[in-house]
């Protein structure tokens, strides 16, 4: 036991900590996705319709350019404002793993822990 204790950590590399990072941020992402499922999905795809039917009235010259980016500003609007309940708990997970979770953990996300422990039961093994 004396010899695992003794043997240094290596520091992990720039290439495996951005990966860790992609997969902190893919892990956070699934997620997201999972929880934010279901909010404004049909209020969404009204609005989005109602953009390409602009969109199709502005190329085919049925409305004026004044016309178009009026309209398109409040559709735009609309869509922020319908989102906003994405964004909030995005934020809100983002800031819980990416700050809280890493400050109770000492800087570990669940990526680093994974990997903190296999590499601390390959070097146990490989210790006897």
């Amino acid at each position: 036991m004396g010899d695992f204790m003794s043997k240094k950590l290596k520091r992990a590399s720039f290439f495996k900590r951005c990966m860790a990072q992609i997969i902190d941020m893919f892990i956070i992402g699934v997620i997201i996705g999972i929880i934010t499922m279901g909010f404004n999905t049909s209020k969404m795809g009204k609005l989005d319709e109602e953009l390409i039917n602009l969109m199709d009235s502005y190329t085919s010259g049925d409305i004026t350019t004044d016309k178009y980016i009026d309209d398109y500003t409040d559709i735009m609007y609309d869509i922020n404002k319908a989102s906003f309940n994405n964004n909030l708990v995005y934020l809100v997970i983002c800031v819980g793993y990416f700050l809280i979770f890493q400050f109770l953990n000492k800087g570990a996300t669940i990526n680093i822990r994974i990997y903190f422990f296999r590499n601390i039961y390959i070097l146990f093994c490989n210790s006897k």
